[in-house]
């Protein structure tokens, strides 16, 4: 797991204003561990469900649910939501901005291996047609506006539908 995705798991989990710029645009794909992954699921599954971040005994608890973790990787995702913490000295700005360019990099880093895989025969059920279907996904992750225009659009539209 990587520093940084690490301090974006912990903002996403811990920080409201990242957690609301930046969710809509994350994706458990993004995650390269099985750790990370568990653990960024937990997290966007209850900012879905209750709009609002969790707690750590929350993110615990859903964890404690999931049956099919074995000892070890329990013990894993145990010890990283324990680790979780926000440095409120941390540039918001510069936050969102290294977390826009992870997400375009994973984006484009995962059609690439999807692509191996296709060409190397490993998918059964892709074949090399789908290799030019994976790069206009991931090319658009590059192109679409940063989190925080995209969030201040939505802000907007969301007003304006308030006030009327």
């Amino acid at each position: 797991m990587s520093d940084l995705s690490r301090l974006i798991i912990s903002n996403l989990a811990y920080n409201d204003s990242f957690s609301r710029r930046v969710a809509p645009f994350l994706s458990e794909d993004y995650f390269e561990t099985r750790t990370d992954k568990i653990v960024y699921k937990i997290v966007s599954d209850f900012i879905k469900e209750y709009n609002t971040t969790p707690t750590k005994d929350a993110i615990l608890i859903c964890l404690d649910k999931i049956e099919e973790l074995n000892d070890d990787s329990f013990k894993s995702c145990k010890d990283f939501v324990d680790s979780l913490q926000v440095d409120e000295k941390t540039d918001q700005e510069w936050l969102v901005k290294e977390t826009e360019t992870y997400c375009k990099e994973r984006s484009i880093y995962n059609a690439i291996m999807e692509s191996i895989h296709i060409i190397d025969g490993k998918s059964k059920s892709k074949t090399e047609n789908a290799i030019q279907a994976s790069f206009p996904t991931a090319l658009q992750a590059r192109s679409t506006p940063t989190f925080g225009q995209a969030t201040s659009e939505t802000s907007k539209e969301d007003t304006d539908s308030t006030n009327k």
